[in-house]
């Protein structure tokens, strides 16, 4: 019968010490849902420098947006197509902006202040301006509105004065001869004011009426007044004459 062998203590004591010794060298390897071996956490100087970039990138651009928006190209303010110069003034500037946030928040709400005020001025002057034309459009609704009544009041004088004076033999006095200005004045604008809503048809009839050929000697044999009166008719009836020229041609060209 051959003799069964047996392990001594002392080398079945020395293989599992080495198994111990193999399996505290061993490090599993960890994925990120578990939480890394302490010795993560020490970090460099150089490491927590690239996490403040890292941070300060992140305030100022969306990483999803920045790494899968291929609908656009390159562009300068992409800090993946940036210089290096150019990406370390991006992020010292992301940093003072994260770093002064609320100093610059208060330069932001002062600069809105400034904006809403500049506004407020604006809409205000805007509205002044409106108010102010609304005043002048109704002004001249008043003047036109007078112009009219003063109008129609002189078209019924003038009306009358013509059937006066063509019942009349006698003519002793200026004021009984009819003319067709809108006033007391016979002046060029007067006489235009006055017949403004004739129409051609109509300003040719006062043409005809006030023809020198015609209107002078008229006057003549019915006017009992001075010399100088009838010199004054004549010059005066020669300037009606020629504004109702004038505005007849208008008139038939328009």
């Amino acid at each position: 019968m051959p003799k069964l062998k047996y392990k001594s203590k002392k080398s079945h004591k020395h293989k599992t010490s080495s198994k111990k010794k193999r399996r505290q060298h061993y490090s599993p390897p960890y994925i990120y849902e578990q939480e890394p071996p302490p010795q993560a956490f020490k970090k460099t100087e150089e490491q927590e420098w690239q996490e403040k970039l890292f941070e300060a990138m992140v305030d100022e651009e969306d990483p999803f947006y920045t790494f899968y928006d291929t609908n656009s190209g390159p562009s300068t303010n992409d800090p993946h197509y940036m210089s290096d110069d150019a990406y370390a003034d991006y992020i010292n500037q992301g940093m003072y902006r994260k770093q002064h946030a609320e100093e610059l928040a208060q330069q932001e709400a002062r600069r809105q202040a400034r904006a809403k005020r500049r506004q407020e001025r604006e809409e205000a002057n805007r509205k002044l301006e409106q108010e102010h034309l609304e005043q002048l459009k109704r002004h001249e609704r008043i003047r036109q509105e007078e112009t009219q009544q003063r109008l129609k009041k002189y078209l019924e004088q003038y009306t009358l004065q013509w059937n006066t004076f063509n019942n009349n033999k006698i003519i002793t006095s200026l004021r009984d001869i009819p003319w067709p200005t809108l006033g007391s004045r016979i002046t060029r604008d007067n006489v235009r004011a006055f017949l403004i809503h004739h129409t051609p048809k109509q300003i040719r009839q006062e043409q005809l009426r006030y023809h020198p050929d015609k209107f002078i000697p008229r006057i003549k044999s019915i006017f009992k007044g001075s010399e100088k009166d009838l010199d004054w008719i004549q010059r005066k009836d020669n300037e009606v004459s020629g504004w109702l020229n004038e505005l007849w041609t208008e008139r038939n060209e328009s």
